[in-house]
């Protein structure tokens, strides 16, 4: 099956057979466009890096300070230009307006053709083309080109979609099972966690539970943590756990040195990037799930947040069935 790396690489790859300098952009969920391969040749591209300091793979902008693109978004149809330096003015952020100029002689004057990548009528992106030999003539074609890029894109991300949905599904089963093949607390409790950890490549973790009185925590499993060096057990500075059960949302967090209630023994410990989710039966906090890791530059995702949101919704189902066996 094609991903969508796949699809955009084959774009390219047809460009280069049709003498075409361009690029595919996608849409962001925060409405910016971003480009996704390179429209220019290596040695354009590491010229423009060194004289801009900024790589152009990755580099997004808002379509709507850029006519051409803008144009091309509302109305669904191809946009030319007779001369795209007006399109790379409009596009160059300001601190780089200085350098437009040289930046401008660098990538030339020759005709732009920008066209929107549209999925059951609303537009996903856009592919930019531009040669010496573009005229208004070649937009047809473009849009051609275009919608077949929109509908492999498409079909990419249903392949891609589907493939999650069959992992969550299998995941689910995993824990169910894990939940359901053991009735003593502590032994579900390790299964969870460790599962959670494995799908989030995480290097360790903890499960704290809140206590009959619901004032302290107890933390019944833990791993990847040194002895004695548990977030607090009270509420009374608000450790991260508490903070995920009292109010029963999530919490991201790419350092967790930089939390203000951070615990010294964790930080000490190395701690990085921490997750925590709620633990939840029906409308009632009773724990949390929180997992960490300590290598440098690593990052817990939001598709991450939801992964282990879905296992410590499961899970809570086997807690409370092992609480009925002690």
């Amino acid at each position: 099956a094609f991903s969508e790396q796949d699809v955009l690489r084959s774009v390219m790859e047809e460009l280069r057979r049709l003498r075409l300098r361009g690029g595919v952009s996608l849409l962001r969920p925060d409405g910016r466009l971003e480009i996704r391969t390179r429209s220019l040749s290596q040695s354009a591209e590491a010229a423009l890096q060194r004289l801009s300091g900024r790589s152009v793979a990755g580099f997004s902008f808002d379509p709507q300070q850029v006519d051409m693109y803008r144009q091309a978004l509302a109305t669904g149809e191809a946009m030319f230009s007779p001369d795209r330096a007006e399109t790379v003015r409009q596009m160059t952020p300001g601190l780089l307006k200085h350098l437009l100029p040289r930046v401008i002689h660098l990538l030339g004057h020759d005709p732009l053709i920008v066209a929107p990548l549209m999925l059951t009528g609303k537009p996903i992106g856009a592919v930019n083309v531009s040669a010496r030999w573009l005229t208004s003539r070649d937009t047809p074609m473009m849009t051609a080109l275009a919608d077949h890029i929109a509908i492999s894109i498409g079909n990419a991300r249903s392949q891609e979609n589907l493939q999650r949905a069959l992992e969550r599904e299998q995941l689910r089963h995993q824990v169910v099972e894990a939940v359901t093949s053991a009735l003593d607390l502590p032994s579900v409790l390790e299964r969870v966690l460790r599962l959670a950890a494995e799908v989030t490549d995480a290097d360790g973790g903890a499960v704290a539970v809140l206590d009959p009185s619901q004032r302290r925590l107890e933390y019944p499993y833990t791993f990847g943590l040194p002895p004695g060096s548990l977030d607090g057990t009270t509420a009374a500075h608000e450790p991260v756990a508490w903070k995920v059960i009292r109010t029963g949302q999530p919490v991201l967090l790419p350092d967790y040195s930089a939390y203000p209630e951070a615990a010294p023994s964790w930080v000490k410990a190395g701690l990085r990037a921490l997750l925590g989710v709620p633990i939840m039966v029906g409308e009632r906090t009773s724990g949390a799930l929180v997992l960490f890791a300590k290598r440098p530059q690593f990052a817990f995702s939001h598709e991450q947040v939801d992964t282990v949101g879905t296992i410590a919704r499961l899970a809570a189902i086997g807690i409370e069935n092992a609480r009925l066996y002690m």
